[in-house]
This record gives C-alpha cells, sequence and structure tokens, in this order.
C-alpha cells in the first residue's frame, strides 16, 4: 500500500471501510487488494481537493478530519454547501463515468484521506451486482436528501432551516455539536451576525445551549421536532 502515513497499517482502512456503505458487501480480500493499491495521504487545513468542473480518477474516503464542499458565485463569494466527516465519501457519484465535478471541495483541517481509483471500484462492481444495488440505494437517499434540502430553502422559517441543519450535522451516539458560528453561518447561507441572534432565541426557549465552538441539542429540541 503506498501510504505517506507511517504509523496507519492496512488492517486499520479495513475497519474503517467496512463502515462505509459501498464496502459493506465486500470481503476482507477484495477490500485489502483495493487499498494495496490506492493512496492515503496528510493534507493540510484549508487546501482545495478538486474545484468545479474538474475530472477525478478516485474517489476520497475521509478517514480524519473535516472536508468542505462549496459553490462560488460569479462575483467570487463561497457558499458551503455541507461539511464531510469520517467515514464520508466524495467522487462515488461519478463513479461509473468521467463526469464532471459539480462543487469545490477542501479541507477545513488537517485530514487524513484514503484516494481510491475508480477503475477497481467498478471492476468489483461489475463481478458483484449486490454492491451496484447498494450504490444505487446510496444515490437515491442523496437526491431524496437534496430535494429535502431545497424545500426547507424555499417554505421553512429561519430556526426550522437552522433546526434542521443541527440535525444533520449532530454525531449519532452525542447531542453536542462542534461547529463554529461562522461555519454554521455558512452552511445555512446566512450572516454570522443574523445566525447568532437565532441562536439566542433558541437558547432563551430552552432548545440548545451555546458553548465555545460547540451547540448542545436540548431535550425540547428534540420534542419540537417530532
Amino acid at each position: 500500500m503506498k501510504n505517506e502515513i507511517k504509523n496507519y497499517v492496512c488492517s486499520d482502512v479495513i475497519e474503517l471501510l467496512k463502515e462505509h456503505y459501498l464496502f459493506r458487501e465486500w470481503g476482507e480480500p477484495e477490500i485489502t487488494t483495493l487499498i494495496r493499491n490506492s493512496n492515503i495521504r496528510k493534507i493540510p487545513a484549508h487546501n482545495l481537493l478538486w474545484q468545479k468542473g474538474d475530472k477525478t480518477d478516485y474517489i476520497v474516503i475521509l478517514l480524519k478530519g473535516k472536508l468542505k464542499i462549496s459553490l462560488t458565485d460569479p462575483l467570487g463569494n463561497e457558499f458551503a454547501i455541507k461539511h464531510i466527516v469520517p467515514v464520508d465519501s466524495l467522487g462515488d457519484g461519478t463513479i461509473t463515468g468521467q463526469r464532471k465535478q459539480t462543487a469545490d471541495v477542501s479541507t477545513l483541517e488537517e485530514s487524513l484521506i484514503l484516494f481510491l481509483p475508480k477503475q477497481n471500484i467498478l471492476a468489483h462492481i461489475k463481478k458483484d451486482p449486490s454492491v451496484a444495488v447498494v450504490l444505487i440505494d446510496e444515490l437515491s437517499a442523496r437526491i431524496d436528501n437534496l430535494t429535502r434540502d431545497l424545500e426547507l430553502q424555499v417554505f421553512f422559517h429561519t430556526i426550522d432551516k437552522i433546526s434542521y441543519k443541527l440535525l444533520q450535522l449532530k454525531p449519532p451516539n452525542s447531542e453536542q455539536i462542534s461547529i463554529t458560528h461562522n461555519l454554521l453561518a455558512e452552511l445555512v447561507g446566512m450572516s454570522r451576525e443574523k445566525l447568532t441572534l437565532y441562536l439566542n432565541r433558541m437558547e432563551s426557549r430552552g432548545l440548545i445551549r451555546k458553548e465555545r465552538g460547540k451547540i448542545l441539542l436540548l431535550p425540547p429540541f428534540f420534542q419540537r421536532q417530532e
């Protein structure tokens, strides 16, 4: 395995990949072969992985750190769309062809990233239709999520938009979200000052508790979503 990180061994990556939707149906020998033909890199914060319009021959799996998907308007203003956390992936929507990337992707913090050749993954998909079914199911779910995000932006009030984004960011086994006001403001598409105003309102209603670099979701927050 071509590996720039000496203390990262193949078995560590195999266990992480087993958590990823695309590789749940793969056997360990197939995953091992794939990893040995891949590359792991540690990339500093605020580095661009690719730009909108680029073509890539790999997908990336985030092993550690955080990535940002963003778009830039004609005036050069950047708008964050989503944050990527371990063990999410990028590029799998273009795995079957040489389609161009639809957004910019950069590191928000120092990140450990696995670069997997698309051709190797596609070869395995052709051999095992169950893997193709899993991929189709995942991409269909992403389309549903995009539709839901669009509905949220068009029809919902500001606090509902913020609440929905907090639910998306919430870790599976925790009510605490590690995020700054600046980053959250980017993701919901508003100024930091406006976001802070609405977070203060949510805190006064007992929905959340703000801490430095963190937001804690309180029980009334979840009751409000029911």
